[in-house]
């Protein structure tokens, strides 16, 4: 998130998260185009049973708010009233950059895609595939993030804040499920463009739904940014307990 308000009162309500008591993050690493890049577990790796996993893409200034991360990651950690793990894939390591300039993002999207569809790999192959998946991104993170739940059936759904879709893909997996989260005011990636984007893949048969924020740029106020994490926690609960 790029407000410094955001920063600071995630940082406050970070220190009082349990997740801090439960010790610091676990990272691992996988390979994706011989390049070693790294998960980031917020408190937990999954277990052998059912629970889910929330996958965290961040935008294009990269991880460079790590308290935003852990206020979501200790919204996200349970979810249906289940335990859940969250991840957040270190997608800028394939091409050794920590931010993206908007040719930095034009050169290495395919890059940028293949990591987190590596990413998906390695947390199946480790972790087993009865975990429901969810991603939750923020700008560059959800667009990413939209492209790998419209092609990958192991991915039950997708928030997408701020974010829209890019292209005109033919979506392989008919069980996605997309909830975008969008301020009015954005002068990054339009309102149009969002609304765009739900048209489209309704058009093609997936679910889609929209939460517009009134007087909210690319960046949300904190209240709202609030709003927005509850907003997509309620909304992947209600995959699993749809089924």
């Amino acid at each position: 998130m790029c407000q410094i308000l955001v920063l600071l009162l995630a940082l406050v309500l970070f220190l009082q998260s349990p997740c801090l008591a439960k010790g610091p993050g676990l990272t691992e690493t996988f390979t994706s185009s011989k390049k070693t890049c790294r998960i980031q577990w917020d408190a937990q790796r999954p277990d052998n049973d059912a629970s889910p996993i929330v996958i965290f893409l961040y935008g294009s200034s990269g991880n460079t708010d790590p308290a935003f991360f852990r206020y979501c990651a200790s919204r996200f950690a349970t979810i249906d009233n289940r335990p859940a793990s969250v991840a957040l894939v270190d997608y800028f390591d394939i091409a050794g950059i920590e931010s993206a300039s908007a040719s930095a993002m034009s050169q290495n999207f395919s890059k940028f895609r293949k990591a987190i569809a590596d990413a998906v790999d390695h947390i199946n192959k480790k972790y087993g595939t009865k975990h429901p998946i969810f991603i939750f991104g923020y700008s560059l993170g959800a667009e990413l993030g939209l492209l790998q739940t419209l092609q990958d059936p192991r991915i039950t759904a997708v928030s997408c804040m701020s974010g829209y879709l890019i292209g005109s893909p033919s979506p392989k997996s008919a069980k996605a499920r997309v909830l975008f989260l969008h301020g009015a005011k954005d002068r990054v990636v339009a309102l149009a463009k969002m609304q765009a984007s739900q048209r489209f893949l309704r058009d093609k048969g997936i679910e889609t739904i929209c939460k517009i924020y009134p007087g909210e740029g690319h960046c949300f106020n904190w209240d709202k940014v609030q709003d927005a994490i509850e907003a997509t926690r309620g909304f992947f609960a209600r995959q699993i307990s749809n089924g």
